[in-house]
């Protein structure tokens, strides 16, 4: 029985859903960085075997080659796309200065960069919110809790340091009235358990 042949962008589209937007979305693997993982593509007995980008083989495909030393830039600012329209071969630099955070208007796992779902530093570093509560959630079940227990310990400490040198600063009429106020709550209290 002859082996079924699937080409390279049958089984490549596979992997892509089309959204409203009109963003070839990849379903596939990601890198760390966003981008659809590298897949094999070509073939073993004529050599071509090599390793390369889902959106640059589709835009291999559908355009033209891609000339050389320049990169892929999405235009729609989504790393996740392989829409050939959303794709222009530019310089690396070019594509760094374009893609400067600020400009962003998704992160680099598809989610927008607006609205209920923007988180922004102090410093003025835009985040995801969604990004930023799934890394938590993954953190806290990895460390089961630890962090959340050794911070909040270091904060019961600092007031307990801070409240200490706010009564080093008390007069001694402000401490003898702060003595007395505690022996009357602690005798209010010793009559009420004892009461019954």
């Amino acid at each position: 029985m002859a082996k079924k042949v699937v080409s390279d962008l049958d089984r490549l589209f596979k992997s892509v859903e089309i959204t409203i937007d009109s963003c070839w979305i990849w379903t596939g693997p990601f890198d760390k960085d966003g981008y659809a993982r590298q897949m094999k593509v070509g073939s073993r007995t004529d050599n071509s075997r090599r390793m390369v980008r889902p959106h640059r083989l589709v835009y291999e495909a559908t355009v033209g080659p891609i000339p050389e030393g320049f990169t892929i830039d999405h235009l729609c600012r989504r790393r996740c796309c392989l829409n050939p329209a959303h794709l222009e071969p530019v310089t690396t630099r070019e594509n760094t200065q374009r893609g400067s955070r600020k400009n962003k208007a998704h992160c680099k796992n598809g989610h927008p960069l607006s609205g209920d779902n923007l988180y922004l530093y102090a410093s003025g570093y835009r985040a995801c919110k969604t990004c930023r509560n799934e890394f938590a959630k993954r953190h806290r079940r990895k460390t089961n809790g630890a962090a959340q227990r050794k911070y909040s310990e270091i904060n019961r400490e600092k007031r307990r340091l801070e409240q200490a040198a706010r009564r080093a600063a008390w007069s001694p009429e402000r401490l003898q009235k702060e003595r007395e106020r505690y022996r009357a709550y602690d005798a209010k209290r010793r009559a009420r358990g004892s009461g019954g």
